[in-house]
C-alpha cells in the first residue's frame, strides 16, 4: 500500500516540475522575443526621424535653389536688355570688330555671374552630403545594441532626436545664411557688370566716333588735296641744305646751299620751274647754278601716283658740287601708299659728257602728329632710302678735276660703269601747315657706299629745311 503510494507521489512530483519548467521557459522565449522587437523598433525610428530630417532639409535647400534662379533671371534680365539694346540700337555706329569686342566682354560677365551661382550650389550640394553623413553617424552612434529594456530604447531614441534635431537646425541656419550671401554677391556682380557693360560701350561709342570723325578729317582733307592738285597755282620757296650731296657724294666738300624756287602747277598735272642755287659758306662763290625744270604728276587711285620729269642745269665754272659735272637729267618716279606705310621708286639718267643711271628705293611711314593752333597740321614721315646706280669714270675724273684732288687711274677705270649700291639714306621730316604756308624741317643720315672718287666715305649728316608759299 505504502509503496503504491509513494509511486502515486513521485508521479505527481514530476507532472509538477514538468508544468512549472514549461511555464518558465515560454516566459523566457516570449522576453526574449519582445526585446528583439524593441531592438528593431529603436532601429526604424532612429531611421525614420533621421529620414525625415534629410526630407525636410532637402525640400528647404531646393526651395532656397529655386528662389535664387528666380532672383538671378530677375536681375539678370537688365542686364541682357542693355546689351541687346547696344548690339542691335539701329542708330548705333559700332563696327562688327567692336560689337565682337563687346560680345566677348558680355560673355564673360554672364560666365562670371553663372560661375558664382554654380559654386553656391555646389557648395550647398556639399553641405547637404555632409549633413547627411553626420545624420547618419550619429543614428548608428545611438542604436544601442546592449540595450535590453523599453526604457533604455527610449532614453537613447531621445538623446539621438535632440541632437538630430540640433543639427537639423544648425543646417538650415547655414544654408540660409550662405543662400542670402550668394543674393548679396550676385546683386554686386550685376551691379558691376551693368556699370562695365554701359562703361566698355560708351568708350567704344567714342573710340568709334572719333574714328569717324578722323576718317571724316582724312577724307576732307584728301579732298581738299586733290582739289588743291586740281587747281592751278603758283609756288614760292627756299630750300636749304647743311651738307648738299648728290647720290650720297659730297666731292669732298662741305657746301652749304640755299635753293629758292619758283614754280607753276597746272590743274592737268604739268608744272614748270625754275630755281637759284646760292652758296652760303664760300663767300668767292655764291653762285652755284640754275635749274629750269618741267613735269608732268598723275594720280591713278588712291594708291598709285606716278611723275616724269625733266631738268636742265646751269652750273657756275668754279662750282665744286659733285652734280656740277651733269647738265640734264630725266627722272620718273613711282608712289605706292597703303594707309600710313609707302614706297617710293625712283630712276633717273643724269647726262653731261657721259651719263649716269640711278636707282632709288625708298619704303617709309608717315602720319599725323596733330593739329597746332586750329586747323594747322602737323605730319611727319619717316623712310629709308636705298641708292644705287652707275659711276662714270669720265665724270669721276671731271669731278675730281673740279676739286683739283686726284685719284689714280686705275681705280677710277676699274669701276668704270659698274651698278652698286652707291649709299643708304634713312631720313625723318616734318610737314607743318598753316594757312598757305608750309614748313618742312628733315634730318639725313647719309651713309655713302663704294667711293671712288673724293668724296667723304664716312657716314654724315644732312639737315635740310624747306618753306613754301602757295598762291592760287
Amino acid at each position: 500500500m505504502l509503496k503504491k503510494e509513494i509511486t502515486i507521489f513521485v508521479f505527481l512530483f514530476i507532472i509538477i516540475d514538468l508544468l512549472f519548467f514549461s511555464q518558465k521557459t515560454a516566459a523566457q522565449i516570449s522576453q526574449s522575443i519582445n526585446a528583439g522587437n524593441i531592438k528593431e523598433l529603436h532601429k526604424l525610428n532612429l531611421t525614420k526621424h533621421s529620414d525625415q530630417i534629410a526630407g525636410i532639409d532637402k525640400c528647404y535647400l531646393d526651395s532656397l535653389v529655386q528662389r535664387n534662379i528666380k532672383f538671378s533671371d530677375s536681375i539678370n534680365f537688365p542686364l541682357n536688355g542693355i546689351y541687346y539694346s547696344c548690339v542691335q540700337n539701329k542708330n548705333d555706329v559700332l563696327s562688327q570688330v567692336r560689337k565682337d569686342s563687346l560680345s566677348f566682354l558680355y560673355n564673360n560677365l554672364i560666365q562670371k555671374y553663372k560661375g558664382a551661382f554654380d559654386k553656391w550650389k555646389l557648395i550647398s550640394q556639399n553641405s547637404f552630403t555632409t549633413h547627411i553623413k553626420k545624420l547618419n553617424s550619429l543614428q548608428k552612434k545611438f542604436y544601442c545594441q546592449k540595450c535590453a529594456e523599453k526604457d533604455e530604447f527610449d532614453d537613447m531614441l531621445e538623446q539621438f532626436i535632440e541632437l538630430a534635431d540640433s543639427l537639423h537646425y544648425l543646417f538650415q541656419d547655414n544654408i540660409s545664411t550662405t543662400a542670402d550671401d550668394i543674393i548679396d554677391e550676385l546683386k554686386d556682380i550685376n551691379d558691376n557688370s551693368r556699370d562695365s557693360l554701359k562703361s566698355y560701350y560708351a568708350s567704344l561709342t567714342d573710340n568709334q566716333n572719333d574714328e569717324n570723325e578722323m576718317i571724316k578729317e582724312n577724307e576732307s582733307s584728301k579732298n581738299q588735296d586733290m582739289a588743291d592738285q586740281e587747281t592751278s597755282r603758283f609756288v614760292v620757296s627756299s630750300d636749304y641744305d647743311d651738307h648738299f650731296n648728290y647720290r650720297s657724294r659730297d666731292n669732298g666738300n662741305i657746301l652749304k646751299i640755299i635753293t629758292p624756287s619758283l614754280a607753276y602747277h597746272h590743274k592737268s598735272g604739268l608744272s614748270v620751274s625754275g630755281s637759284l642755287s646760292l652758296v652760303t659758306n664760300i663767300p668767292d662763290q655764291v653762285y652755284d647754278n640754275f635749274t629750269m625744270s618741267i613735269g608732268y604728276e598723275k594720280e591713278f587711285s588712291d594708291l598709285f601716283t606716278g611723275s616724269l620729269s625733266y631738268s636742265h642745269y646751269w652750273f657756275s665754272e668754279n662750282s665744286i658740287a659733285a652734280k656740277s659735272v651733269i647738265s640734264n637729267s630725266i627722272d620718273c618716279d613711282l608712289y605706292f601708299g597703303v594707309k600710313s606705310f609707302f614706297f617710293d621708286v625712283e630712276t633717273g639718267v643724269d647726262i653731261g659728257q657721259k651719263s649716269e643711271y640711278t636707282f632709288n628705293l625708298s619704303p617709309g611711314y608717315s602720319g599725323e602728329i596733330g593739329n597746332l593752333f586750329g586747323s594747322d597740321k602737323i605730319n611727319f614721315q619717316a623712310m629709308v632710302s636705298a641708292i644705287y646706280g652707275v659711276q662714270d669714270a669720265t665724270l669721276t675724273s671731271l669731278r675730281l678735276h673740279k676739286n683739283k684732288k686726284n685719284v689714280t687711274e686705275q681705280k677710277t677705270t676699274k669701276n668704270s660703269r659698274a651698278f652698286s649700291v652707291l649709299g643708304y639714306e634713312p631720313s625723318i621730316s616734318f610737314n607743318y601747315e598753316s594757312g598757305n604756308f608750309i614748313f618742312k624741317p628733315a634730318l639725313e643720315y647719309i651713309i655713302p657706299l663704294n667711293v671712288i672718287d673724293n668724296s667723304q666715305t664716312q657716314p654724315f649728316f644732312n639737315f635740310t629745311f624747306g618753306v613754301s608759299y602757295t598762291i592760287r
